[in-house]
């Protein structure tokens, strides 16, 4: 499952469209005009939704690197990573870039009046949403979901009432 949102205190974001360049099984891939509410993805087994849903983790919170668990080369082609676009309470678009680089890959963030600015001036834009509380909270899989005993967290929890009061 996953629910597009990146709770950023008073500055909610939505993810309006993704595009893959190249991350596991998936190359060249595109979704625009992603609609508003909950989103569920399904297929079959090996269908990649665990792969999607890792690359939207991963543009938000940093690439995995080599030896990690999920490091999903890019297995047909491809520079790995991608970009997002974020749509905040204004609408206005917001480009948000990863690539495999140095450490958890460089991360570049585009406003729509052309500035661009990095991952220190990123985080304050997505607030508290930190990767454990988007994992937990926007973003999950169903195995995730049966296992809610990791929303008892008193960081996840301390997060979804602040955003709640936000």
């Amino acid at each position: 499952m996953l629910r597009r949102s990146v709770d950023g205190g008073s500055s909610l974001m939505r993810i309006e469209e993704f595009h893959v360049d190249g991350f596991g099984r998936f190359c060249g891939l595109s979704l625009k005009q992603v609609t508003t509410g909950l989103s569920i993805v399904l297929g079959d087994n090996e269908a990649g939704k665990s792969t999607l849903l890792a690359f939207l983790r991963s543009i938000l919170f940093g690439l995995p690197t080599r030896g990690q668990k999920q490091f999903y080369p890019p297995f047909n082609g491809g520079r790995k990573g991608g970009r997002l676009v974020l749509a905040n309470r204004q609408q206005e678009r917001i480009i948000v870039e990863r690539c495999e680089g140095k450490g958890s890959g460089p991360l570049t963030v585009t406003f729509p009046d052309g500035r661009t600015v990095g991952e220190d001036a990123f985080r304050p834009l997505i607030g508290s949403a930190t990767a454990e509380l988007y994992e937990n909270v926007f973003a999950f899989s169903l195995t995730e979901l049966q296992q809610f005993e990791s929303l008892g967290t008193e960081n996840v929890r301390d997060a979804i009432y602040s955003a709640g009061i936000g």
